[in-house]
């Protein structure tokens, strides 16, 4: 009985500790694309043309933030280097305060990995995250996940 209990919190511990993918090649694990920003995917890569203020929104059934340290991305700038796009996450669809900005560099990719306590929702529950840019821009995102504590 009790190795019998020992390994079902093993197992408990073991699932709440893994990474979420949330963007291979696909979207996964019930994440869906409600963006505003034109998406387009291709393979393992998301190619985004955003008018100012647009945004790639990622969406997922309510789950907690507290299980998480960040969610990571890799991100390529296409037109211009320096460009800014900022990450927020939503809470029950509304933006908490707290947010990120990143630089998208033109000549290659950037791994990004933003902490969840930069974003609000380190303590609480989420339901996605945006990734908007400021200005007209086109950039290409890949390898999205939600990154364990």
């Amino acid at each position: 009985m009790r190795f019998a209990l020992g390994v079902a919190l093993l197992s408990i511990a073991t699932f709440a500790a893994a990474d979420q993918s949330v963007y291979s090649t696909k979207f996964d694990n019930g994440w869906q694309n409600w963006s505003w920003a034109k998406t387009g995917l291709t393979g393992k890569t998301i190619a985004v043309k955003s008018g100012a203020w647009q945004a790639v929104y990622l969406h997922h059934d309510k789950q907690k933030g507290s299980s998480y340290s960040a969610i990571t991305f890799n991100i390529k700038g296409d037109t211009w280097a320096g460009k800014k796009v900022q990450v927020l996450a939503t809470i029950d669809g509304k933006v908490p305060k707290g947010y990120f900005y990143v630089i998208t560099l033109s000549k290659g990719w950037e791994k990004v990995s933003v902490p969840t306590s930069k974003l609000g929702i380190a303590n609480g529950t989420f339901d996605g995250f945006w990734i908007q840019a400021q200005d007209e821009e086109r950039y290409s995102l890949s390898g999205i996940a939600l990154k364990s504590k």
